[in-house]
Parts: structure tokens; sequence; C-alpha cells
């Protein structure tokens, strides 16, 4: 697993084999920096494809997951850089896998292997309330260790809320703007932004645990509990009131400007407006509507 500078183009890259020829070493210096490295050392791909991978690494009685980004993408430098903070900020925390190592030039980062089921394959029609709650706690936990991160900017929840027609046209909060106008919005701190529920496991001792970070951005307090709410809602319409009473009840607080009750309506509101909307085509309109903005910047 000699390290090797030359380039590879985006389809080699994401090559576990190719991509081991040229980190490898590195990789394994990291999981054993004092001893020899075992000589049953197995990758196993998780995930692949053109922007990054997820591997599991098995030597000996050790198991990492090892995530690498492409390196020749300017997506691969933001990723890595997402990736990385959150896992650092969060490192003290049994919020995340627990990092172990990583390379922000080669980019690639080093976590344990946490054993457990995705949330996604655990979410009933039954338990959707419990697991409601126990994500909920889980945000104010994390929102904890990210209000260091944060910063201000005063707005309100309706002028928020409606930029994102610019991406999803049908998406209009009109009907409710008297009550959004006078929830306030003041701080913003780094969410995950990552609703999926398959980025959240359940471990085998009962932790919950957040993986994949790459999506995080900087967005308004309480962001991350209204689009989980959000998802919810889309797997059990019909239960919309529970599950958003349910994840605010575990979220135990409403935001720094308004107060618990006024969050939970704030949170019905966002789900029931936008869970079903059709966001076609979303990742081009944002592309178009960033261009535009760029544009308008750098005109004489």
């Amino acid at each position: 697993m000699a390290e090797d500078k030359k380039t590879l183009d985006v389809e080699e890259r994401m090559d576990l084999e190719a991509w081991f020829d040229l980190h490898g070493d590195a990789v394994a210096a990291a999981m054993f920096p004092d001893d020899a490295v075992p000589e049953d050392f197995e990758v196993a791909a998780i995930i692949k494809r053109p922007d990054r991978f997820v591997a599991r690494i098995t030597a000996g009685d050790t198991i990492n997951l090892l995530k690498g980004f492409n390196a020749d993408e300017m997506a691969g430098d933001v990723q890595t850089d997402r990736e990385l903070a959150l896992q650092l900020a969060l490192k003290e925390t049994d919020l995340a896998p627990r990092i172990h190592a990583y390379n922000q030039q080669d980019k690639w980062v080093l976590t344990e292997w946490i054993e457990g089921v995705m949330l996604e394959r655990l979410v009933k029609e039954d338990n959707a309330t419990d697991y409601a709650v126990e994500l909920g706690s889980w945000f104010a936990e994390y929102t904890d260790v990210m209000q260091r991160h944060g910063g201000s900017n005063a707005s309100d929840w309706f002028s928020y809320l409606q930029r994102y027609r610019k991406y999803v046209p049908r998406l209009d909060y009109t009907d409710h703007r008297s009550i959004l106008e006078n929830f306030p919005l003041r701080t913003r701190l780094i969410a995950k932004n990552d609703a999926y529920l398959g980025n959240f496991l359940l471990s085998d001792d009962g932790r919950l645990v957040g993986i994949d970070f790459e999506k995080a951005q900087l967005k308004p307090y309480g962001w991350d509990v209204l689009v989980t709410a959000r998802v919810l809602v889309r797997k059990f319409p019909h239960m919309m009131l529970e599950l958003t009473e349910a994840i605010v009840e575990g979220w135990g607080q409403g935001t720094d400007c308004i107060e618990q009750d006024e969050f939970l309506e704030l949170s019905r509101i966002f789900a029931s407006s936008s869970a079903f909307v059709v966001e076609e085509n979303y990742a081009v309109r944002k592309a178009q509507a960033d261009l535009s903005e760029q544009g308008a910047a750098n005109a004489p």
C-alpha cells in the first residue's frame, strides 16, 4: 500500500483498491500507531459513490469505520471540512462515533465502528412517538454543544422560510404569515441538517448515535427538530399532532427567542406546510439560485 502522489480521476478515485494503494499505509498506521498491522486487514465497502465512500475495516480484534471523500472535486473539500468539524466538536460526547484519526489534505476520517441498527428500519407506527422523543433529546444535547459555534442574525421565521420558495416554488407559508412573523429568529447554530432516519443508529448498548455530518450547515436554532419532525410526519401523516408534540417534548425547550409551546406550533406549521410539497429538481434549482446570487453580487 505504497503512498503515491499520482492523480486519480473521479471514477477511479472512489474505487477502494485504488484508494488504498494511495492512502492505505496512512490509515493502517492510524489504526495501529504502536503495533504491527495484523495480517488479516480487511476492507468492506458499505457505500461507494463518485463523491465519497464509506467502508468497514477489520484487523484482528479492531473494527473501525473509514469515510473518504473525493479529493479531486471542490465538494470533497466542503464535505470533509463539515464532517471533520462536527466529529471533532462531538468527540467528548456519546452523540456520534468517536473519531480516531483524520487527514484533512487527503480527505478521510476514521472513527470507531458502532454496532447497531439504522433508525429508519426501527421506526414503526406503534413506536414512532417514543423515537420522536429520543430524537428531540438527541438534538437538545447536540445543540448544547453547538451553541459555542453559533452566530446571530435577527429575522423572523416567516422571512426565513419563504426564502426556500426560490428552490421549491410550491412551498408557501403565506397562510401562516401573521403567526410566523411574530416568532423572532436570532441565533444560528451549526445544524446537522440531515433528517434522514438512516443517519441515526440505535446502538447495541441502547444509545442513539448520529452519523454522516457532511451536510452540516449554519441554520436557525431548532432547525434540526423541525426538519426531523417533517420526516416523521411524512412517514405517518395521520400522527402529525402526536409526533410533533413528542419530538418537541424530547427537545424540552423553545428557542432562544420563543417558548416551547410556540415552537410546537411552529413545528406543526412547518410540517403541515412542507411535508408533502414535491421538491422536484431541488438540487438544480438551488444551484441555479446560488449562481444567480453570485452573478448579482459580482455585477459592476
